[in-house]
Parts: C-alpha cells; sequence; structure tokens
C-alpha cells in the first residue's frame, strides 16, 4: 500500500444520526453525519417538510447565524443594524444575526454600504468569516494552484488543508468563486467544531472506560502460571523495536458508550474513533488489532473492515475470519501531530436481526507502531445493533 503522511492534523469524528431526521440524506455518508451533528448542536436544521435540502445554496444571512451559533455566541433579540448595512431591514428574522456578527468582527459589508443577505457565499467569503468566527490560525501552508499570493483571502486558504474542509473537491483547487451548498457548509463546520472539541478534550484529559479485560482460559493443569492475556487473541503482530517517540492515545468523550442501530448491507458504519497524538519523532503505525465482543453478534455480521483518517482510508479491507481483527496500515505521523483515526466497516446483506457487537482495543501491544503507546487502555467503540 502507497505510503501514508499526515503531516496535518485528520481530524473526522462522527455522531448519531437517526436516518428520520433527515429522510433525503444517507445516514452513514459524510454529509449525514454533519448534518446529524450540526442539528444535535442547533446550528442547521432541515426544512418544513423534513428534508436537509444539502444542493440547496446558503446565502450571507443564513451563514452569519450559522456561524455564531456554531461558536455558541449569545443572540438577543435587542441586537439591531441601526443603520450599520442600509439593506438589513429592521425586524428582518436576520436582522441580530448580521448585526451580533459584525460586532464581532466576522462579517464585513461591501463598499456601498450594503450587506446583501440573500446573496450567496462563495468559497473565498466563507473562509474568511470561518476563521474569523472560530479565531483559527490564519496563513497556514496549501499547494493550491488556484489561489494568487496576493488575493485577499490567501491568509485564510490554508485551513481547508489542516481541516479538510471540503474533501469532495479536487485537492489542488480551492475555487474561491464556488458557491457553497448546503452539504458543503455542514461538512466544514462540522469538521472545524468537532476537531476544537477534541484539542479540548485531549487538553482536559479522559477518563478510562469501564470495559471488561478479555477473559483467560484456564490452563491444565490448574495450577500451571496463568498465560500472557494476549495469548488468546494472538494475531502474530511484528515486534517493532521502540525508540523515545510517544504516540498518546485518547477517545472523543460523546463517543463513549454509544449505541447505534443499523440496517443489514449499510455500507459505511464507524465501529470507533480514536485520536493519536504524537510527541518526540515521527511514529510509523504498521498495524492495529481490535477485539469484537458481543454475545449476540457474530463477526459474520461485517463484510469487511479498515481504517480511515480525515475522510481517506489507511488500510485495505479486511474481511474478518474470527472475533480477532488485525488491520495492517503503512501511516506516518510527523512529531508532535494530532490525527483522528477511525475503525469502519460495511454490514453484511445477511446479518442477523438482534445481533449486537462492539470492538475493543484492549492493550497498547495492539498498536504495532515504532513509539510507545499511552493511555486509559482499554478503548471500546460504538456498540452496533443490527435492525
Amino acid at each position: 500500500m502507497k505510503k501514508i503522511l499526515l503531516a496535518f492534523v485528520c481530524l473526522l469524528i462522527t455522531t448519531p444520526l437517526s436516518a428520520r431526521d433527515f429522510p433525503d440524506v444517507a445516514e452513514a455518508s459524510r454529509q449525514g453525519r454533519a448534518a446529524g451533528f450540526l442539528k444535535a448542536q442547533n446550528v442547521m436544521h432541515g426544512r418544513p417538510d423534513g428534508r436537509f435540502d444539502g444542493a440547496a445554496p446558503v446565502n450571507r444571512a443564513e451563514l452569519a447565524k450559522m456561524l455564531l451559533l456554531g461558536k455558541k455566541l449569545d443572540v438577543s433579540d435587542e441586537k439591531k443594524n441601526n443603520g450599520r448595512f442600509s439593506d438589513v431591514t429592521t425586524d428582518a428574522w436576520y436582522e441580530k444575526f448580521v448585526a451580533r456578527a459584525a460586532e464581532e468582527n466576522i462579517l464585513d459589508g461591501y463598499d456601498d454600504g450594503t450587506f446583501r443577505p440573500g446573496k450567496t457565499v462563495n468559497t473565498a467569503e466563507f473562509l474568511k468569516m470561518l476563521v474569523r468566527t472560530f479565531d483559527l490560525e490564519e496563513n497556514l501552508p496549501h499547494d493550491f494552484d488556484d489561489v494568487a499570493e496576493d488575493s485577499w483571502y490567501e491568509p485564510f486558504v490554508g485551513v481547508v488543508k489542516t481541516y479538510d474542509l471540503f474533501p469532495d473537491r479536487e485537492s489542488e483547487k480551492l475555487l474561491p468563486a464556488a458557491l457553497l451548498t448546503r452539504n458543503e457548509v455542514a461538512v466544514a463546520l462540522w469538521k472545524v467544531m468537532t476537531a476544537l472539541q477534541t484539542a479540548e478534550d485531549d487538553e482536559s484529559g479522559e477518563e478510562a472506560e469501564d470495559l471488561p479485560a478479555p477473559e483467560q482460559e484456564e490452563t491444565t493443569p490448574p495450577t500451571t502460571p496463568a498465560t500472557d492475556p494476549l495469548s488468546q487473541f494472538s494475531s502474530g503482530s511484528r515486534v517493532v523495536p521502540k525508540d523515545d517517540s510517544v504516540l498518546k492515545v485518547t477517545q472523543p468523550s460523546e463517543k463513549k458508550r454509544r449505541q447505534t442501530t443499523v440496517d443489514p448491507g449499510t455500507a459505511e458504519v464507524v465501529l470507533m474513533p480514536l485520536h493519536f497524538t504524537t510527541e518526540g519523532g515521527t511514529v510509523e503505525i504498521e498495524e492495529m488489532q481490535f477485539q469484537r465482543l458481543g454475545p449476540s453478534g457474530v463477526f459474520e455480521d461485517f463484510d469487511a473492515l479498515w481504517l480511515e483518517a480525515g475522510g481517506q482510508k489507511i488500510s485495505e479491507e479486511i474481511i474478518p475470519d474470527s472475533d480477532t481483527i488485525v488491520i495492517p496500515t503503512t501511516l506516518t505521523l510527523m512529531r508532535n501531530n494530532r490525527a483522528q483515526i477511525e475503525l469502519l466497516a460495511r454490514i453484511s446483506e445477511q446479518a442477523v436481526s438482534g445481533g449486537s457487537s462492539r470492538m475493543v482495543l484492549f492493550f497498547p501491544d495492539w498498536i504495532t507502531t515504532n513509539a510507545r503507546p499511552q493511555g486509559f487502555f482499554p478503548f471500546g467503540g460504538t456498540d452496533v445493533r443490527i435492525r
């Protein structure tokens, strides 16, 4: 497999989403996860008929509201335009959002004194407003070949690469004049908001999750010393010499003890997110091992499992042949970096209704790496139940 180098922050966090929330959005899709997260955060909602309407454009008034709600800034009804923008009418639904956003220096008007609330937002405008809202770093590196160094929006462009804001666009093109859809805004906001929350979680530390230790089989005779607890899950993992690098492993707090119900044949289900933070040097990860738990489920409920980072596959799809799943990868994490790795699966069409499975990363040794893994092991994933 081609070596994957994560020299930037790769963060992708999923949240629970019911397919009934938005009938026009696939539950397991990137857009579906983003829409579900933003609905739960009271940032974006559907249309009166229940649809998310992801292909619809986003205008400047709508974006002002989304950004303020995403930042959780208080917006009182007393906020007034007071003549700041000539085309923002008194008591319009968006007046308080535009007034507060202008007060926070999130947005600017045009030279003629207008705000143009109904104008569809383009990519360049969106990035400037996004960076200002969340106090993101400016002048980050990028390699877009359609962004001039002297353009007014160039200082805000690097966040696209850092947070992988537009994963469905060509990597070498920003398309600064492209008009944004609700899907694109949702995914971008989702990625930034969850990345910032992840950083806060990592700084505050995580509690160890209460998971059962794998049972050890009794040896014969009974007086024989206990075996290595990893022995019953032997995977033939390679022993890699350790250096001074450290790989700190944590998990998003909102993912703990999560449950989700899926249909047989679901194409993409996130089983477990893990935050990796490197210290001391470059970290090479060669494979990861997981154990399926759950007496009512079987490994045959999964057609394939794989690893992703930043929405991109970093492993081949592995067809499980037992409850122990070993997934090879060739992943390089640069020193003093943070990334999120996700374990995903495709559910079998023959998965039996009522089955329940959960993947667990029990021990540091189950991450084959040159670094020394540290964290509150074990880490458990989503309890996946078959409808």
